[in-house]
């Protein structure tokens, strides 16, 4: 070992590979997904954290890995992949990693899988890898644009009598937002769901969490993941963050409500402080007060760049 600043210590040993498995797509592009060492994962919760359009929902699933000081057990590799390196603790990592304990497995990554035939690979790697190693279950994590109309569109209830605004808010109804969400509401604290099981369903429906009937369509490894649900033994999860103007302007909110419906999943609780994030919220929610007064006073257009 080599001994670094701050009483850290650098590894000078390479690290173990113990099992390796080659995923190849019809365009003949593969993918790699390898284990190090050995690890004990049976009936752990399967996380899949690969960033989509939201990505700040994909940060749950990294801010669970950096809570829980889950060590890395695994990665997965490609030449077709962007040439993406993580320093990490002292030491280079790939861009896709997996970490995990016996109560939970985190697939993390730092760039969002477009191309199809990799997508379709990785969730085959994903899958695999769950059955293999005797987790109990697979969950996916989204956000999804949310308002009373689309509240009602996957509950599968009327929406004749709601109308769509035309315009974007004003500074002053953002304003307005800003004074008005200090505190969370219980309604805050909900996130939609799509699973195959039923008893978790009743589970998550007891914890305030609303299950999603229809009007839902998904792109990317969410939606490999999920349309897998009804063709395994395995319990395959969706949740959804309900994501409202105000949420993707000032708050972290959505991350702690899916890290906490996590905790449910799991059956028991993680105890993932989620006090950073919450701070997090409160200082992006400042700063933008704070933006948008100047504004008022200058007259400046609203632009979210100034963030």
């Amino acid at each position: 070992m080599i001994k670094a600043g701050l009483g850290k210590r650098i590894s000078a040993l390479p690290t173990t590979i113990s099992h390796t498995f080659k995923y190849t797509s019809a365009e003949n592009k593969s993918i790699e997904l390898r284990e190090f060492g050995s690890f004990d994962v049976k009936g752990a919760v399967l996380v899949e954290g690969f960033p989509s359009g939201q990505t700040s929902i994909a940060t749950a699933a990294g801010y669970i890995v950096e809570q829980l000081e889950l060590p890395l057990i695994g990665d997965v590799i490609s030449d077709a992949f962007p040439p993406v390196c993580l320093i990490e603790n002292y030491t280079p990592q790939s861009g896709i990693r997996i970490y995990g304990n016996n109560k939970i497995v985190v697939f993390s990554s730092e760039y969002e899988l477009k191309d199809p035939g990799l997508s379709h690979q990785m969730v085959n790697a994903v899958f695999e890898f769950a059955e293999r190693n005797g987790c109990k279950s697979v969950v996916s994590l989204e956000a999804i644009p949310m308002d009373e109309k689309k509240k009602r569109l996957i509950s599968g209830e009327d929406v004749d009598d709601i109308e769509t605004p035309i315009h974007p808010p004003s500074r002053e109804e953002l304003l307005k937002l800003l004074t008005s969400v200090e505190e969370p509401t219980k309604e805050d604290d909900s996130i939609y769901f799509v699973t195959n099981n039923q008893e978790l369903a009743d589970t998550l429906v007891k914890f305030g969490h609303f299950p999603i009937k229809e009007n839902i369509v998904l792109t990317g490894i969410s939606a490999l993941v999920l349309s897998r649900a009804p063709y395994t033994s395995l319990t395959v999860t969706g949740l959804f963050a309900p994501v409202s103007l105000r949420h993707e302007l000032l708050s972290t909110r959505p991350i702690i409500t899916i890290i906490h419906a996590i905790d449910k999943l799991v059956g028991e609780e993680l105890f993932i402080k989620t006090d950073k994030l919450e701070k997090t919220g409160a200082a992006i929610r400042n700063k933008l007060n704070e933006v948008l007064e100047k504004q008022r006073e200058t007259k400046e257009p609203y632009n979210p760049m100034f963030l």
